[in-house]
């Protein structure tokens, strides 16, 4: 028996949306206030560009859905402009805010949240 075999095309999110690899932590700090547990001292910013702010809207109302679990973490959700030098004044950038009280929740919401696009980008690739 000859079986053949095709060769498939890259599936990967990042074939679809090539310039989701500029994936980019933007700010991450830590306040001096390690005894505070009710303000969220650790915080992290990233924005992640998309071909359109279409593609970017639509990756944020399928994200947004879901809060975030407790009161111990904050995340928003916010489509803005990819860089400060575009003069199209297009906003295809997803920008992600996270503000925890410890900064063990801020990693799992922070790798939860790159989960949850990851599907939702296959999805896209999928469907569109």
């Amino acid at each position: 028996d000859k079986t053949t075999t095709k060769q498939r095309q890259d599936t990967s999110p990042l074939s679809l949306f090539p310039s989701l690899s500029t994936f980019k932590l933007r700010k991450m700090k830590q306040n001096n206030q390690s005894n505070i547990t009710t303000d969220k001292t650790y915080k992290c910013e990233i924005d992640i560009t998309f071909p359109s702010s279409k593609i970017a809207s639509q990756i944020r109302d399928v994200i947004n859905v879901d809060d975030e679990i407790g009161d111990k973490v904050i995340r928003t959700l916010s489509v803005v402009s990819s860089s400060s030098n575009d003069t199209t004044g297009e906003s295809n950038a997803l920008r992600v805010n996270f503000q925890a009280t410890e900064a063990r929740l801020l990693r799992v919401s922070i790798s939860t949240f790159y989960d949850v696009l990851n599907v939702s980008l296959k999805c896209f690739q999928e469907f569109s």
